[in-house]
């Protein structure tokens, strides 16, 4: 398994924070282009039923492919989340809160609900949300090895002193 795979899609391991977030960060970007590409394809296909079928087959296919890099993206979201909780010392299953249960959020119909209940939907959405910030962007992992490995930081700060080992004797 080649360092990258397993950088953006291995569930093994740990993450610490610099990482998580500048990984996350280029996840995000490519997942919301992804994602706005679909929007305007699906735009476009809805609003020219007069479009020539080969124009509609390009749209098409350029859908497909948006959607498909969106679900990759989302995946790699989730592969690197998973390393940031192991970092925390947390298991995988977290995940289910910090991003299923918003999805399920934004996909149910509130607009169904009445005010106050919807209200309280969006202010829990909101409460998930900034916890998910807090425990996976801003606290420190465990020191040390934990059940999911050795402490990122600390290998990171070894392999700097091994690169820069031959500097000191010049």
């Amino acid at each position: 398994m080649s360092a990258y795979y397993q950088l953006f899609f291995g569930f093994e391991g740990r993450c610490g924070r610099t990482l998580f977030c500048i990984l996350g960060l280029a996840v995000t970007v490519v997942l919301l282009a992804a994602i706005e590409i679909s929007h305007l394809a699906s735009a476009q296909w809805h609003g020219a039923a007069e479009l020539g079928s080969l124009r509609l087959i390009g749209l098409a296919a350029v859908w497909m492919l948006a959607v498909f890099v969106a679900a990759v993206a989302a995946v790699s979201s989730c592969a690197i989340a998973a390393k940031r909780l192991h970092d925390r010392g947390k298991s995988s299953a977290w995940l289910l809160l910090f991003y299923g249960v918003p999805v399920l959020i934004w996909l149910a119909p509130c607009d169904l609900l009445d005010d106050t209940p919807a209200f309280m939907v969006g202010i829990a959405d909101v409460a998930i949300l900034a916890w998910q910030v807090v425990e996976l962007g801003c606290m420190r992992g465990t020191i040390g090895t934990n059940d999911y490995g050795p402490d990122a930081l600390i290998a990171d700060l070894h392999q700097r002193r091994l690169a820069n080992a031959g500097w000191s004797l010049r």
